[in-house]
């Protein structure tokens, strides 16, 4: 059986007997003898064997399902006898390592995974329960073990461990609460565990009830209760408990709702004297006129036992009218009978009007009002909200009270908690007309304001700030609409919120999907809103344009873009589909601009401002010849507006596509919207920047922000500097220094709209250098030169900056030093070229590196392991390198000008040598600083200074002859070694086979010591 086969076999065995282990130790927790040393040993076996099949076990499946048992039996399963103190702490600590370990190494690591492959998703709903249930109950397991600190503390018994790890929140606090000194211990618990209090907060009051039921009647019980925010208490306009110090998401508590529950509580009292102490000990703990004037009224009624509903500003509802038989209290056997009449008569308008002026007849004005906002907060509906619009209409004929607006109001601004009906963009037109006609009437010949301002408005906004969804119960708006306001003036603010309600809900009718705009929703932000100092309200501002925003995306999802756009352009205009996708577009941008502006519902978002916005959006559909169309003419914008809003568009719609591919449909969109602009070098280099992207997306590039998950959009573009991508793409994928012109083109079109990149030749360098450091990690030595030598030459040819060169000579530097490379003379090469552009403190390091393999290559030249191909090679190897010294002198000419003759080279050998880079030869052009030069009067012939550099080089660099190079070199000697101005003396200098134990900078300048003569 094959190595690797016998290991698998040897790896499984292992896995089940780890799996058969671990269910022998469950049971042998289920069935152990009580004793308290074995039960120690047991759960660190437990334990310890719990963190091995973690590693051991890959199926996730089984170990969420060997954990479940495991904390079951723990946790969970009920005992014969009562656990002692001694064991409750063992399954207190192991229950504990057991849900860590299940939660963090077994659930979310099968959760992640799962998603990542994009399993089944009944898998992943199962992997999600799982790790829901781990996380619950490691969460009060906590709790418990705080609740059994507290209990010891308090020498109080404590609860069950199954009853605190399976019952629902509410039930374990009313349990806490019930026994003694429960006050005390929720407290401390909600205090330290904040997730409790978000979970209980909406049952507070049902615990406070508790601790109220539970207290004995006396001002120190009661003070107890307070101290620990058990007794919900009122301070300076909000709720005081432990719940809002702790739960900042859970729902604010109302006035009203605090009145309530302390005149529900009252009517529980046994006497009238528990009462006074229970609002004795109300009145010392709440602060605040507004509540001491609500714990009054709760006195007064105190005597005769009545339940008070009290209203959010505590004032008083109006009284009747003297005389009438039915007075405007609250009778709901009365509203019952309204409401069965009202349901009977829906949808016959005659009947309808009917029982309205019937109500109108019998009641007076405030009996009227009252019943039609009992009626609307306790059975709502649109029958419900057509009725009481007739009967204001029934009474707007009838009489000229202010009242009506108030009842006006309440109706069409409640948002009760029943029934969930509201005048939004999906209310019955007919309903609308007639409010907007009643409105009309009401209002007469008052000015038109342009927002509302009033104390209903304000207090609206309030409210919808806190809670979008908030209830608006119409007693509560009956109660808000304050009597400073003329009737008039609050009728037109009314039947302007109604007009704007209409004209934006037909920007969007026969939609279905349509946003949560109501006439709370106008009255709170909608219209021109500016302080005292005419300043735009930033708040309004903001809600306005996230409501356009929803608007749009409403109408986009409803109006999506047909198949037909981006086939045949010639088939594309005669498509009736695209045809009423254009001409619902061109509606609805036309509309929508008029909803916006002055004296419009979205007031303060400018014109401009949503004219760019629906452009915009009508790109992101693909269509280009209707956005052409709508952003010319009265719509024009301008050249670089227009080009900014193209390019911002394509930009979001490439950053949102979840892969960059052109088979996904936003980098497809984000590719075509590019055609609604000219060429230009923008539009440009987003498009090639999306085609880079796309190519770059095809080599399956990990993210670095999420683990697991592919490079996407988004972050390819956020990227700061482009080329960190290049260099990712060339560290993942092996044998890309083969396709170098590939990755150039690529990191060319990725730094398009790069600004740190460096420009051009900057990103031309970086990638050679980067494919030079690829090449050499794959051991492709010859590659890597060939890089490297296009880096020099790249180097020598354009005015580079101190960037590019350094990137240049540490490349050369690197691949110089690579112990693997057993070319010596290419290494010695790769060290010339690092030497001739690093900085001059760089070269102390370099001269020890340039000895050594200078030592090296003359061992293994001696030695026969490095043959030259030509007998001449050994020569110029090291007449290259001092040729090359001569040439780098910084002269402005040729450095074959130095010579009387220069047969030896060619016109395009000499334009070659003219590129080096001159800074090198300062290395051996001494004549400069020299002592002679200063004496001789400063000059120096050009001549003598070539000769005299090329000797320092061939000194320095330990250029040496040997007797019998002397003689087959011809007597050449000096002459050879300066390369004689007719060429026969360098010929003979580099005849001999032996000698010379230097290198070449470049093999192809040895005409300096006549070594072309002699190859010709």
């Amino acid at each position: 059986m094959p190595a690797s086969a016998s290991t698998s076999a040897t790896k499984s065995s292992r896995v089940r007997l780890s799996q058969r282990h671990w269910v022998q130790l469950i049971e042998a927790w289920r069935s152990a003898s009580p004793a308290a040393d074995a039960r120690d040993t047991l759960v660190d076996e437990i334990a310890h064997h719990a963190q091995t099949i973690c590693r051991e076990v890959k199926d996730k499946q089984w170990l969420v399902t060997a954990f479940h048992m495991a904390i079951h039996a723990v946790l969970l399963e009920d005992s014969e006898r009562a656990p002692e103190a001694r064991e409750l702490s063992r399954r207190e600590q192991l229950g504990q390592q057991l849900l860590q370990l299940a939660t963090h190494s077994v659930a979310a690591p099968w959760l992640s995974s799962l998603k990542q492959q994009h399993a089944d998703a009944r898998l992943i709903a199962t992997a999600q329960e799982a790790l829901q249930r781990f996380e619950q109950l490691s969460k009060r397991l906590t709790v418990f073990q705080q609740l059994h600190a507290l209990a010891d503390k308090m020498a109080l018994p404590v609860l069950p461990l199954q009853l605190v790890l399976e019952e629902p929140t509410n039930s374990v606090l009313l349990c806490i609460a019930s026994v003694p000194r429960g006050a005390e211990m929720v407290a401390q618990l909600l205090k330290s565990c904040a997730w409790l209090a978000e979970e209980s907060a909406p049952v507070r009051w049902t615990i406070a009830a508790q601790m109220v039921a539970a207290a004995p009647p006396s001002q120190e019980a009661y003070a107890t209760l307070g101290k620990h925010g058990m007794l919900i208490a009122w301070k300076n306009g909000r709720e005081a408990s432990a719940w809002q110090t702790v739960a900042t998401s859970a729902p604010a508590v109302s006035l009203r709702e605090w009145a309530e529950f302390y005149g529900k509580a009252l009517a529980t009292m046994r006497s009238d004297s528990e009462a006074d102490v229970l609002l004795d000990a109300r009145a010392r703990q709440c602060e605040g006129q507004d509540v001491q004037d609500a714990i009054a009224r709760l006195r007064s009624h105190l005597a005769s036992k009545q339940s008070v509903a009290l209203q959010g500003n505590g004032k008083q509802q109006a009284t009747p009218a003297e005389g009438r038989k039915e007075t405007a209290r609250f009778s709901l056997d009365a509203v019952k009978a309204l409401s069965a009449q009202v349901v009977s008569a829906a949808r016959n308008k005659d009947a309808t009007a009917a029982v309205a002026q019937q109500l109108v007849a019998e009641h007076d004005l405030g009996a009227v009002s009252q019943r039609l906002t009992a009626l609307i907060d306790w059975n709502d509906g649109g029958d419900t909200r057509a009725f009481a619009i007739e009967v204001i209409a029934q009474a707007a004929r009838s009489s000229a009270s202010s009242e009506l607006a108030r009842v006006a109001a309440a109706t069409l601004y409640a948002r009760p908690a029943v029934g969930g009906f509201r005048l939004d963009l999906d209310a019955p037109g007919p309903l609308m007309h007639v409010a907007e006609g009643v409105l009309a009437q009401l209002a007469g010949q008052a000015h038109a304001p342009t927002t509302s301002q009033t104390k209903l408005a304000r207090s609206l906004r309030c409210a919808l700030a806190l809670d979008a969804e908030s209830v608006v119960p119409a007693c509560q708006v009956l109660a808000l609409v304050s009597s400073e306001d003329s009737e008039e003036e609050v009728a037109k603010s009314m039947h302007m919120h109604v007009r704007w309600l209409r004209s934006i809900g037909a920007l969007l009718v026969g939609q279905g999907d349509k946003p949560r705009l109501d006439l709370c929703w106008l009255a709170a932000f909608g219209g021109d809103r500016r302080d005292m100092a005419g300043k735009e309200d930033d708040e309004a501002q903001t809600k306005q344009l996230a409501a356009l925003e929803s608007l749009m995306d409403a109408f986009g999802r409803a109006n999506a873009p047909p198949s037909s756009l981006g086939g045949r352009p010639e088939r594309a205009g005669a498509d009736a589909g695209l045809l009423r996708f254009r001409a619902a577009w061109d509606g609805f941008f036309h509309s929508t601009l008029e909803v916006c502006g002055a004296e419009s519902a979205l007031a303060l978002v400018s014109r401009d401002k949503a004219m760019r916005l629906l452009l915009g959006q009508v790109l992101r559909t693909g269509d280009v010849d209707l956005f052409t169309s709508l952003s010319t003419g009265p719509n024009a914008l301008g050249g670089e507006e227009r080009e900014q809003l193209v390019l911002d568009v394509s930009s979001s719609l490439f950053d949102q596509a979840s892969v960059a591919s052109t088979r996904s449909k936003d980098v497809r969109l984000a590719l075509g919207v590019l055609d609604a602009l000219p060429s230009s070098p923008r539009p440009t280099a987003q498009r090639d920047f999306i085609d880079a992207a796309c190519r770059l997306g095809s080599f399956k590039i990990k993210s670095i922000r999420h683990a697991g998950r592919l490079l996407e959009p988004a972050e390819m573009r956020s990227t700061t500097d482009k080329m960190d991508l290049v260099a990712r793409l060339v560290a993942s994928q092996e044998g890309v220094h083969r396709s170098p012109e590939l990755v150039l083109d690529l990191a060319h079109r990725l730094c398009s709209l790069d600004a740190v990149a460096g420009g051009k030749g900057m990103v031309e360098v970086r990638v050679l250098a980067m494919l030079a450091d690829a090449a050499t990690a794959a051991e492709d030595f010859d590659a890597a030169a060939a890089f490297c030598q296009r880096l020099v030459e790249k180097a020598q040819r354009s005015r580079m900056g101190d960037a590019g060169v350094e990137v240049v000579w540490k490349s050369c530097l690197q691949l110089s030093k690579h112990p693997m490379w057993t070319d010596t003379a290419g290494r010695i090469g790769m060290l010339a070229h690092a030497m001739a552009l690093c900085p001059p403190h760089q070269l102390a390091g370099m001269l020890r590196q340039w000895n050594a393999l200078d030592q090296q290559l003359a061992t293994e030249i001696d030695e026969g392991r490095a043959v030259a191909k030509k007998d001449g090679a050994r020569a110029g190897i090291n007449a290259g390198l001092v040729g090359s010294a001569a040439n780098l002198l910084p002269l402005s000419f040729s450095p074959l000008s130095y010579f009387g003759g220069a047969s030896t080279a060619g016109p395009k050998t000499a334009t070659r040598q003219e590129s080096v880079d001159a800074r090198t030869a300062r290395l051996f052009d001494f004549d400069g600083v020299s002592g002679a030069a200063e004496g001789g009067g400063g000059y120096v012939d050009p001549a003598e200074r070539a000769v005299n550099a090329a000797r320092a080089a061939r000194d320095f660099l330990g250029w040496k002859k040997s007797a019998g190079d002397d003689k087959g070199a011809g007597g050449a000697g000096g002459a050879g070694g300066a390369g004689g101005a007719g060429g026969a003396g360098g010929a003979g200098g580099a005849g001999g086979a032996g000698g010379f134990a230097g290198f070449s900078l470049s093999r192809g300048v040895g005409w300096l010591i006549g070594e072309a003569d002699r190859r010709s």
